[in-house]
């Protein structure tokens, strides 16, 4: 339907955007709609292309949004990956009173 549709023309705009800062947005809304029609793996690569797009320009990718990665690795499987992405999340927000309550770092 319109949300697969929509999931699409994000990864296409993200492709053709014309800086980093307008390809995270087209890749958030990607990873977004990936989430809504269940498509894990499809969340996870734009999630990941998200973070690493805004690291490669000096930006902190937000704790809200890193914080999805790990649990759609885990509902695929991919439980080695899923520790690494933590690591992420604990290497990008060190101090943060969030991952140190809630996921025993």
């Amino acid at each position: 339907g319109l949300v697969a549709g929509a999931a699409s023309c994000f990864w296409r705009a993200a492709d053709r955007a014309s800086s980093e800062q307008e390809a995270v947005g087209w890749l958030k809304n990607a990873a977004q709609a990936s989430e809504q029609l269940n498509e894990m793996e499809d969340a996870v690569e734009a999630w990941q292309q998200m973070f690493d797009t805004q690291l490669s320009i000096g930006l902190t990718p937000e704790l809200d949004q890193m914080v999805r990665v790990p649990p759609l690795l885990i509902q695929l499987n991919r439980q080695q990956q899923a520790v690494n992405a933590w690591g992420q999340v604990v290497e990008a927000h060190p101090n943060s009173a969030e991952v140190k309550a809630n996921y025993a770092v």
